[in-house]
């Protein structure tokens, strides 16, 4: 019997130690439309995704929190957004970048 606790610690220990952080999250535009394959970025880690149609991304990885991520999709001017914890962000809003905007007719605020 106290080896299989012992077991069943050291499986239970080994499985916290190699835990996946996880953050989920949407990107959007100015216009509060889903921003299509913008790509997410854990800087210090090899970890990238990308957005669903939806603009909904899910990253996971063996990096503790506090992540910095870096997020670019063409047309767009880059964006880096901080995560402090585990869970899902609120919605992550990119700018149009000048060339977009003169194609669109907006002017720069």
């Amino acid at each position: 019997m106290r080896k299989l606790t012992s077991a069943l610690f050291m499986s239970a220990a080994f499985t916290f130690a190699y835990s996946q952080h996880t953050v989920k999250g949407k990107v959007i535009d100015e216009l509060g439309l889903p921003v299509y394959m913008a790509q997410i970025q854990i800087l210090g880690a090899d970890t990238t995704t990308f957005t669903d149609v939806d603009g909904y991304f899910k990253l996971e990885s063996e990096k503790g929190f506090h992540w910095k991520l870096d997020i670019g999709s063409a047309g767009f001017k880059p964006e880096t957004f901080f995560v402090l914890s585990a869970g899902r962000t609120e919605d992550i809003v990119l700018k149009y970048d000048t060339a977009i905007k003169s194609l669109i007719g907006r002017t720069e605020n």
